[in-house]
């Protein structure tokens, strides 16, 4: 397995239409199990949800540091508010909710969470969501200066609680036996549109060197702020695929389609 620190989080939002908390608790064993021996940082705002964390950890052998955080206290709090804003300057209530939202991911924020959840869970999902090259990043930098004199850099990835719900849905799903390209940060495909447009992009498994994610984090928000002056329901996944179509070459595609009639034979 790959010499990999991941950071992850999970926070319970009472009113979260997205998902129940059991759907977190139920595949969240399954997301860390296959990290045995590698260095985990968790994030929450519950102590109970750390202390579950710890307990799978050490069944793992998980070197796992737990960190008690509340939302409005992570990194994209304040983005996270302009972009509600940016979400309510959608108004589609002038229109019937439509039936389907083919993947859309303005209609999806703006129905499901803008309007279903309300617009203060909507700005808690967003900050965790948006924070997640941050909390990276600030890790990332941690190591650097705790080791300015180290030779090879270490890896850093964000890695989804609930990150085993793409187990085998994808090609190289295997997210712990992914290797780093030098420069660059690994991500898989989303499946979700932006403006009916296929996002590049799925944010739940991130890895790059740890001199990548200070990088990525400026172009990143740069990238954010400029998405908060709209009227669309962005997310981190549609601020990545802004930043991948700014820089290309800083990105790499885990699971990109190969080429010739055999591909369906090469899944795995």
């Amino acid at each position: 397995m790959t010499n990999r620190h991941y950071i992850s989080g999970y926070w319970p939002l009472v009113g979260n239409g997205k998902h129940p908390e059991s759907h977190y608790l139920t595949l969240l064993p399954e997301t860390l199990a296959p990290l045995r021996a590698a260095a985990l940082t968790f994030y929450s705002s519950d102590p109970a949800v750390l202390e579950r964390v710890m307990a799978l950890s050490d069944q793992a052998g998980i070197r796992c540091e737990p960190r008690l955080r509340r939302v409005d206290d992570l990194p994209a709090w304040s983005l996270a508010g302009a972009l509600v804003e940016a979400c309510e300057r959608m108004h589609l209530e002038a229109w019937p909710m439509p039936r389907q939202f083919w993947r859309e991911k303005g209609s999806k924020h703006y129905w499901r969470d803008f309007k279903g959840s309300g617009p203060a869970v909507y700005r808690q999902l967003l900050s965790i969501w948006l924070s997640k090259i941050s909390l990276v990043a600030d890790e990332a930098r941690q190591q650097r200066n705790l080791r300015p004199e180290a030779q090879v850099e270490g890896s850093l990835a964000w890695i989804d609680a609930s990150l085993a719900r793409c187990n085998r849905t994808r090609r190289r799903w295997r997210y712990w036996r992914v290797k780093d390209r030098p420069g660059r940060l690994s991500h898989y495909r989303s499946g979700m549109r932006c403006y009916g447009v296929p996002l590049t992009v799925q944010a739940g498994f991130l890895s790059a060197e740890a001199s990548v994610w200070p990088r990525l984090e400026a172009l990143f928000l740069d990238a954010a702020a400029a998405a908060a002056s709209m009227a669309y329901a962005h997310d981190e996944e549609t601020v990545l695929a802004e930043c991948r179509r700014r820089q290309s070459g800083l990105f790499h595609t885990i699971d990109a389609p190969r080429r010739g009639p055999l591909q369906w034979l090469l899944r795995h």
